[in-house]
């Protein structure tokens, strides 16, 4: 076949019908720079990313909130999912971390080696390398804006159809002359009709108004992702408190000297079905309900707008975390009265001081 013919086809082929998780397998390298497990995306391997993962080409969802706990694969997803865009969907980006420094990291550490490592997302890398610089990315297919959420004037310079707010609850953009960071940073996209998405990513710190990703969840589907028991088969979200119908953490507390033996009561610790009381104590068998077929998402808001889909993830559905490190870290964080930071970061909830209200004397 001549060369002339080839070219032809190759014009003429229509494009491929991939879904943003079967395009990422596909196209998507992680190089040993950004993680130690460096390869291409592999789906199955952490399969709870896959539906808010393809939620990047959904044109049906024009608002994305993600509220994860460490550990457990929301930088990536964020990530791929503007490789994507600006790959397969090319438009305007802005993405923003809570400050300059923070995104300048991100950019230089994670994203930038993404997009050299992937063949296909090199592609539209400029020729011209001074168009590809820490905080801009002037691609073949459009323009990457990448800064802190500390200056509001940044926010409302640059419309753009996409925004990526990651980490938003730590921003500190709010004045009496401004509007907080999300709400300038939504501005963005208000020109863009329905091909805009606005993503919010965070793990939560506390529950307190517009300027939260705990309150941004709430409007949204709020789908709590729920896995198989291996015994009974009955659908359950992973919790870590027991009294919900949830799979619990529970152990037997062991003391030494009078005081709590955090390492030996950890080495008890199992995953509780709320439904049979099976117990897990195997990590192996917690990460396969996780991966189960049968494993799926679902929303606990029925009055949610359909085009505002929401996401929450505790870190034990992590394949890194073992239910006696989830144990241990709460005993830990008791002991040292850092429960605020387990709340956040282990469990994806909000903090919650209790108060008291005193008599104005």
């Amino acid at each position: 076949m001549s060369v002339l013919k080839k070219s032809a086809l190759e014009i003429l082929r229509p494009p491929e019908k991939l879904s943003v998780t079967e395009w990422a397998e596909k196209h998507i390298y992680i190089p040993k720079e950004v993680s130690p497990y460096a390869g291409y995306f592999r789906a199955g391997f952490n399969q709870y990313l896959n539906e808010p993962l393809n939620q990047f080409g959904n044109k049906s969802t024009n608002r994305l909130t993600i509220c994860f706990a460490s550990q457990t694969g929301k930088t990536t997803l964020m990530h791929i999912g503007l490789l994507y865009v600006v790959t397969k969907t090319p438009k305007p980006v802005l993405y923003l971390m809570p400050s300059d420094q923070s995104a300048r990291q991100i950019s230089k550490e994670r994203i930038q080696p993404m997009m050299r490592a992937s063949a296909e997302v090199s592609k539209i890398l400029p020729d011209n390398p001074d168009n590809f610089s820490i905080l801009t990315y002037q691609l073949k297919t459009t323009n990457v804006h990448l800064g802190g959420a500390g200056s509001a004037s940044k926010l409302a310079s640059f419309p753009c159809a996409v925004v990526c707010f990651d980490e938003c609850d730590k921003a500190e953009v709010r004045n009496k002359n401004e509007a907080g960071a999300i709400q300038l940073a939504s501005n963005r996209v208000k020109a863009y009709g329905s091909s805009k998405l606005f993503v919010l990513a965070s793990t939560p710190t506390i529950d307190n108004g517009a300027e939260t990703i705990t309150h941004h969840l709430k409007q949204s589907t709020f789908k709590t992702y729920r896995v198989p028991c291996p015994s009974c088969g009955e659908l359950a979200e992973i919790g870590f408190a027991k009294g919900e119908e949830k799979f619990s953490v529970q152990w037997d507390k062991k003391l030494t000297g009078g005081v709590t033996d955090i390492n030996a009561s950890a080495s008890t610790a199992k995953l509780v079905c709320p439904y049979c009381e099976y117990a897990v104590t195997d990590t192996n068998e917690k990460n396969k309900m996780v991966s189960s077929p049968l494993a799926k998402w679902e929303s606990t808001n029925p009055m949610a707008d359909p085009t505002h889909e929401g996401y929450h993830l505790n870190s034990l559905y992590s394949s890194y975390i073992s239910i006696t490190d989830a144990c241990k870290m709460f005993l830990e964080a008791k002991e040292t009265n850092q429960l605020q930071d387990f709340r956040n970061s282990f469990q994806a909830l909000p903090w919650r001081q209790d108060t008291e209200e005193l008599p104005d004397i």
